[in-house]
This record gives C-alpha cells, sequence and structure tokens, in this order.
C-alpha cells in the first residue's frame, strides 16, 4: 500500500460537550447539547429542524464498522452500492441525490470536487466521539450541496475525558483490527487525544456481473490526534489531525485496486463570552483516489483550503443574531485527467436570526454564495416552533438550497468509449435549485417520545449525465416520518416508519435506487454486565434504473449484537450481521454480505 506524507487533520470550531441519543423532544436529566444545526452549541430541546446525534457508545454498542451501517439505522437514510468496506457508496436523504448531502467533519467540508460529494463508502469510525445528522435542506447556514440534510462526524476530545484503550478483533472474511487511543488533560490548561487503528479483510465478491468471482478486500490505516488549550477563562486554541489510508480490491470489470487517501489538518480559536461567541478556523484537506489495474489507471485528487469565521451574539436569553463568512477553494491540479480548469473558489456570506422562550422557538437565515464559476446564489431558511402544552411541540420550516455542478460536470475532458461514445463536461451547467417545506409534531411523555413529520422537496435544473450533462430534469419528493422511543421492561425500543414518492417530474417514474416504504425497529438492552442489541430493517422496491425496468426487490435484515463487561476494564462484544442469511441486492451488478460473524475484546485503563 502506498503511503502519503502529507499534513493531516480536522478541528472543531465549537466545544462539544455531550454524549446521549438527540431528540427533539428531550427530558433527559443531563441537557443534550447540539452543533451542526445552527454552527453554535444549543440545546437540542431548542432546534427547531430534525436533529439525531449517535455516539461513540452506541457505535460501540452495535459494533459498526463503516459509516454508512451507522447512517443505515436513522430516519430518512437509505443506503446504495453493494460490495464491503470501502466499495462506492450511496447515500439518500428523504429521497434526495448522495450528492444533495454535506458531509463535514468536525464542521470542515470533506468530500471530492470532481464528484462533488462526499466519499462516504471510505470514511472510518476511528475517533468518532459523535455523528450529528440533520434532515431537511440547510444550505441557508452551510451553502451548496446541503439539498437534502447535513452529515457532521465529531472527532473533537470532549473536555473532563480521560481515558486509554486497547482493542482487537476478528470475524468472517478474514477480518481483523486493532485499535488503540488514549485521551486526557496534561496540564490544567491543555489536553490530548491520540487514536491509532488498522483493519483488514479479504472481503468478498464486489461485482455480480464481471465474471471475477476473487474476494475483494480491504486494508485501513487511520490517524486521528488532537491537541487543545484554555489560553484564558474565554479563549481556547485547538488543532486536530486526522488521515486515512485504504487500500481496496474492485472488479472494473478486471481485479482491480485503489488506494484512497483522506486527511485534513485543521486549526482554530475560539472566544465564548457572557454574551459573545466567535470562533476562527484554518483547514487544509486532501481527498485522492488511485486506480490502477483497470485499463484506464489514474489519480483523482482534490486539496481543499477552507476559512471559516462564526460568530453569535445573545441580546438576553431570548434574542439571538449569528453571522460568518466561509471561504474555500477547490484544486484537482494533481489530478491525472487534464481539465480546462483545475480550480474554484467559492465565498459565503451568511446571517442568523433567533427567538427562544419555553413557549415559542423561531429562526430566518439568509446566505449568500458568490462562486467564481457560475456566479451568486442567494438561499433563505424559516422556522417556527410552539409549545401549546408540556411535552408537546408544533413545528414548521421552510427554505431555498442548491447544489453546485462538480467540476467533472463543468470540465471533465472529452473521452471516447469504443462502446459508449464520448463524454465531456459542460461549462455552461447551473446549480441545482430546490424549495422545501416540513410540517411536524413532537410529544415526550412517560410513556412515548414520539416524532410525525410530513415533507415535500421540489428540485429544479437537475443535472443529468448523458454525452454531456445538462440541466433536463426536476424531481418531487413528498414524504411522512412517524418514529418513537419506548420502554418495554428492561428493553428500550425505537421505531421508525417512513413512506415517500420520489418522483422524476419529466417521466413520472421513481428516482432511481429510492424506495417508498422503509421500516427500522430497534431493541436495545443495558445492564449492569450485558448489553444487548437487535435490529430489524424493512426497505421497500426501487428501481436501478431511471425508465425503472430493472426492479431490486424488497428486503428484510435482521443484526444482533452482544457485549459482556467481564470487569471494570475488559469487555467482551459480538455480533451476528444478516442473521437471517438473506440474500438481497441493493444494486444491480453488484454483491452484498452474506451472514457474518465478528467479536472483539477491548482493554481500558
Amino acid at each position: 500500500m502506498k503511503k502519503s506524507y502529507l499534513a493531516i487533520a480536522v478541528v472543531s470550531l465549537l466545544s462539544y460537550t455531550s454524549f446521549s441519543q438527540a431528540q427533539s423532544v428531550s427530558s433527559d436529566d443531563v441537557e443534550t447539547l447540539v452543533v451542526t444545526a445552527n454552527r453554535f452549541e444549543q440545546s437540542i430541546k431548542n432546534v427547531i429542524t430534525p436533529v439525531e446525534v449517535v455516539t461513540k457508545e452506541e457505535i460501540d454498542s452495535i459494533q459498526a464498522k463503516s459509516l454508512t451501517e451507522v447512517l443505515s439505522r436513522l430516519p430518512g437514510i437509505q443506503v446504495s452500492g453493494g460490495g464491503g468496506i470501502g466499495q462506492t457508496k450511496s447515500v439518500y436523504v428523504r429521497g434526495t441525490n448522495s450528492s444533495h448531502v454535506l458531509m463535514l467533519l468536525n464542521g470542515v467540508r470533506m468530500g471530492s470536487a470532481t464528484l462533488g460529494s462526499g466519499n462516504f463508502g471510505s470514511i472510518p469510525l476511528t475517533g468518532i466521539e459523535r455523528i450529528e445528522y440533520i434532515r431537511g435542506s440547510r444550505a441557508a447556514v452551510y451553502g451548496a450541496d446541503a439539498v437534502g440534510g447535513v452529515i457532521n462526524i465529531i472527532t473533537d476530545y470532549q473536555k473532563g475525558q480521560k481515558l486509554s484503550e486497547f482493542s482487537v478483533g476478528v470475524g468472517s472474511n478474514s477480518y481483523r483490527v486493532g485499535k488503540v487511543s488514549s485521551a486526557g488533560e496534561i496540564s490544567d490548561k491543555l489536553w490530548g487525544k491520540v487514536v491509532v487503528n488498522k483493519e483488514n479483510s479479504d472481503g468478498f465478491s464486489a461485482s455480480s456481473t464481471s465474471g471475477q468471482e476473487d474476494d475483494d478486500g480491504y486494508e485501513n490505516r487511520d490517524i486521528v490526534a488532537e491537541l487543545g488549550g484554555d489560553i484564558t477563562s474565554k479563549f481556547s486554541l485547538r488543532a486536530t489531525a486526522y488521515y486515512h489510508d485504504g487500500h481496496v480490491e474492485f472488479d472494473s470489470p478486471e481485479e482491480s485496486n485503489k488506494d484512497v487517501i483522506i486527511s485534513n489538518f485543521s486549526v482554530g480559536a475560539e472566544y465564548t463570552g457572557e454574551q459573545v461567541r466567535s470562533s476562527l478556523t484554518i483547514s487544509e484537506n486532501t481527498d485522492r483516489d488511485k486506480t490502477y489495474d483497470t485499463g484506464n489507471d489514474g489519480t483523482t485528487q482534490t486539496d481543499r483550503q477552507t476559512i471559516n469565521w462564526q460568530n453569535l451574539y445573545k441580546f438576553n436569553d431570548i434574542y439571538s443574531i449569528g453571522g460568518g463568512i466561509d471561504w474555500y477553494k477547490s484544486d484537482i491540479s494533481e489530478s491525472t485527467s487534464t481539465y480546462e480548469k483545475t480550480d474554484q473558489s467559492n465565498t459565503g456570506y451568511y446571517l442568523m436570526g433567533f427567538y427562544d422562550t419555553d413557549v415559542v422557538q423561531a429562526e430566518a437565515n439568509i446566505r449568500s454564495d458568490d462562486n467564481e464559476e457560475y456566479g451568486v446564489n442567494n438561499t433563505w431558511q424559516l422556522g417556527f416552533a410552539w409549545a401549546p402544552a408540556s411535552g408537546y411541540r408544533l413545528t414548521a420550516s421552510a427554505g431555498s438550497a442548491f447544489k453546485a455542478p462538480s467540476l467533472n460536470d463543468l470540465y471533465y475532458p472529452v473521452t471516447c468509449f469504443p462502446s459508449y461514445g464520448c463524454y465531456g463536461g459542460n461549462a455552461d451547467l447551473k446549480p441545482e435549485e430546490s424549495e422545501s417545506a416540513e410540517f411536524g409534531f413532537e410529544a415526550d411523555l412517560d410513556i412515548i417520545q414520539f416524532r410525525a413529520a410530513l415533507y415535500q422537496q421540489e428540485i429544479k435544473n437537475l443535472i443529468v449525465w448523458g454525452n454531456i450533462p445538462d440541466n433536463v430534469s426536476e424531481a418531487r419528493i413528498r414524504g411522512i416520518e412517524l418514529s418513537g422511543s419506548f420502554n418495554t421492561g428492561v428493553l428500550d425500543h425505537n421505531v421508525i416508519l417512513e413512506y415517500m414518492d420520489p418522483e422524476d417530474r419529466e417521466t413520472g417514474n421513481q428516482l432511481v435506487r429510492r424506495s417508498k416504504e422503509s421500516v427500522k425497529w430497534q431493541v436495545s438492552y443495558f445492564g449492569e454486565a450485558w448489553q444487548l442489541d437487535a435490529s430489524y430493517r424493512y426497505q421497500g422496491k426501487s428501481y436501478d434504473d431511471a425508465d425503472n425496468d430493472d426492479k431490486l426487490g424488497s428486503y428484510s435484515l435482521v443484526d444482533i449484537s452482544a457485549g459482556y463487561f467481564v470487569t471494570d476494564n475488559i469487555t467482551l462484544r459480538g455480533k451476528i450481521e444478516n442473521l437471517l442469511d438473506k440474500d438481497y441486492v441493493v444494486s444491480k451488478e453488484y454483491n452484498t454480505a452474506e451472514r457474518s460473524y465478528y467479536a472483539t475484546v477491548s482493554y481500558q485503563f
């Protein structure tokens, strides 16, 4: 495997201080705080847009091995793309395209400028403290690409945390993993964290149509490191490094290989006063794919520099105002293909206003993005919440969003294939535009925590790739989400029921690889010595092509996992994925895993 000596890392602009499952209405004794909804720390009870939080403890409990495995359990998310870890994956939020989901790493924009989306299949779980997930457009806060939602992967050290851990694991397909981590306070004002992880597997054959029945394995090496300090009681500095070096085998259609480098290095400063909060972050990240043994070998690399400056001023406990500036520049000059233009810069200015009482919350956000390629795009967001009685809340929100054309969309060099003809970019493309609305009802009662939502989103100027990409398509997505959490004795239940109509307005067909029906049920038990988890997921039928000729059948999956606390320091865990050994398809040309077994042992000190 090739090694990279790039500087790496990631830093958060704000202080993240909570471990707990987030719900829109919460009565937990420990208040859950989130940062992704409006880019500053606030109680989740006061956030209007639906937010989910997955903590490190929950990830450990379900023994997830990939980001997409965690995301597939959440409301509004469907995952497509077969093969094992490291293979290409698509994450659809409320029926929008995978490129309509903005992926952040500690608040910093990630992903490929050529593809225009995050590398969901390659992001490891190493060092993650929690994942915050916003469903619904958030472009008035974050700018381009936040059409369907925002996924913020947070690795920041939690103040007060002191823990060192060593773990090893084995599993099906010759799976092996080893991890060492340590986090704690170095002095009264200085803290640090480091996590080192290595995992590999022989895998299984990713492609079902290439004729290559060989196993397609992977190997990952990951490092997360952080150093921070309090200069004064109100002013702090932080620097975080993140590095992923992966090797993946795949069929294209022959036996092929890919090396993946994802790295980020950021430094940040934050001032927190009684009324004013201000933070500045400067970061640099790289997303590189190098393919070989394909017959069309090459490297695709995005280097991105980012500067974020954000501010919040509280007039009092009710009124506050926020705003800031985002700047980033993406460069693909290190890629093998010769593009007409190899860089693109964007500057965004945003302003936010908030009204917050125990009964009513309201927000108004506006943003203007100035891109050197396609000009100025303005977006807006309005939200309102009303609690007519204790434990109940009604919410309403509406907003606009846009998806910027990727550099492949705009400038992909003309390339000809004997069987498919010639393909190239289109420099005259316009951004995809969207408007959405949502109405919600939330209840937090003694016996159940419940949320129901109705939403609609219309997307215009959808970019469709033919020989030359063009803005020719429109989509309308309508849906209903029902989610609830309740207890039956010692068991905790979390149930999600969803129905949506993801329609291509040009043809009336169902959008590709989007199911209309989805059911998710998770049951967990937390005892003094044992920890148990079982999950059921049903996905309705979908289609693998825009004409709806290639049907993908519905399927149901069951996973179970268990943890046993041998001592205060030693934990044994085991998991069975696809317990019923279902043969299912999420993408016509790719295989999925059979029943698989995994076991780990960890020692904390």
